[in-house]
């Protein structure tokens, strides 16, 4: 095996467009929509074909998106690690949310307004009578919440985002409020969505820091690169340039960038904030 060369790597996003909006993966490693590194030693490989090529398993290192809702989400849910209803090779979700931009009256799908029998539940689903089920949480730029395996959910329409969340595309669709995509409904994953769902109210609101046991995300201005994890820095506003000892990079918002394990110091400079994450899931 060739010996890895560490250095700053800028990404170029996995971009898709999906009925409600768009959706870029700023930092993947996943094989459904890698980010490309553009700059360096090597610019135009996928992230996840270099991480492996030099012996970094991909799985660890958090999935970060922009999430641009124009409408509503279906209403969703993921399985946690080890779940007895994951494929063979399908991982577990735990994903958090930092709200960028908010609409007037916009608003996430956060848990049930009160404890439901399955059975009620199931029946809302067939009835497409979900609704009034569900709890509805207002947002403003800045909230931050934490989704952990089994929380119901949903992202409103007129909300940009940060997400940040394990290696996995693992989703549950719940209720899709009958809407139609090439005159057909979506496939909703009911009997999946039912064995993981966590039928009550839930506490997702938080502030940052996020930590759990798959990543940590905080907002930055300096720091040290952790010696076990390579640390991925997004600008969600504004501009900004990271300085480490050898490098100068200069980022416009949204501006992606992922420093390898251990490459030392590193400061932001200018007025744009920083969002930075790294995995948790090897030995600290």
């Amino acid at each position: 095996m060739d010996t890895f060369f560490p250095y700053p790597m800028l990404l170029k996003p996995f971009v898709s467009e999906p009925i409600w909006g768009s959706e870029q993966w700023v930092c993947s490693a996943h094989e459904h929509g890698q980010s490309v590194i553009i700059n360096g030693a090597y610019a135009g490989r996928g992230l996840r074909d270099v991480l492996e090529a030099y012996g970094f398993p991909p799985q660890p290192l958090p999935l970060v998106k922009i999430i641009e809702a124009r409408e509503k989400l279906s209403v969703q849910v993921h399985p946690a690690d080890g779940s007895p209803i994951l494929k063979e090779g399908e991982r577990g979700k735990t994903e958090c949310w930092l709200i960028l931009e908010a609409a007037p009256k916009a608003s996430l799908v956060l848990g049930l307004e009160r404890q439901v029998a399955a059975e009620a539940f199931q029946a809302a689903i067939a009835e497409n009578a979900l609704e009034p089920l569900l709890h509805y949480e207002p947002v403003r730029a800045g909230n931050a919440f934490f989704i952990p395996p089994g929380t119901i959910h949903a992202i409103g329409g007129g909300i940009t985002l940060a997400e940040v969340q394990q290696c996995s595309d693992t989703t549950y669709r719940i209720y899709d409020y009958g809407r139609l995509q090439d005159g057909k409904p979506r496939q909703l994953h009911t009997e999946q969505a039912l064995a993981v769902s966590k039928l009550q109210p839930v506490q997702a609101k938080t502030e940052l820091p996020i930590e759990c046991a798959h990543f940590k995300t905080y907002l930055c201005r300096k720091g040290t690169v952790p010696p076990f994890a390579f640390l991925h820095l997004l600008v969600l506003e504004g501009t900004a340039a990271v300085q480490t000892q050898n490098f100068e990079i200069p980022l416009r918002q949204y501006g992606s960038l992922l420093l390898p394990p251990g490459f030392g110091a590193f400061e932001i400079k200018g007025t744009g904030t920083v969002l930075a994450s790294y995995g948790k899931e090897v030995q600290e």
